[in-house]
């Protein structure tokens, strides 16, 4: 629901990073904080949740892991540019971000 409400708004990854994939590589972590700390009973409380920072937390740290992920992607077809080895030697994925990154207006 996040990533959705997140690419409604143009903050979404156009497909080329998910945040789905650092949640399968971080399970632990991620069951974590979604339980935000609530009673596992649903009359114990667990039907009103009154503290969703650990969720929040979590999901802003990996929503800032993978834009770090997109820029040194980025960078580093710049640096290839750079070089002069031309875009065809670019694997597509960096391609498609680097001309999307260059077209997309400030």
């Amino acid at each position: 629901m996040a990533t959705y409400l997140l690419s409604i708004e143009g903050y979404d990854m156009r497909g080329f990073y998910s945040m789905e994939e650092f949640y399968v590589s971080d399970l632990k972590g991620y069951y974590e904080s979604i339980q935000m700390n609530l009673p596992i009973l649903y009359y114990d409380g667990r039907n009103a949740p009154s503290d969703l920072g650990p969720w929040i937390e979590y999901f802003v740290r990996i929503m800032a892991l993978a834009f770090e992920k997109a820029v040194i992607s980025i960078k580093n077809a710049a640096i290839e540019l750079d070089k002069h080895i031309g875009m065809d030697n670019l694997s597509k994925k960096d391609r498609t971000l680097l001309i999307y990154m260059l077209k997309r207006p400030n």
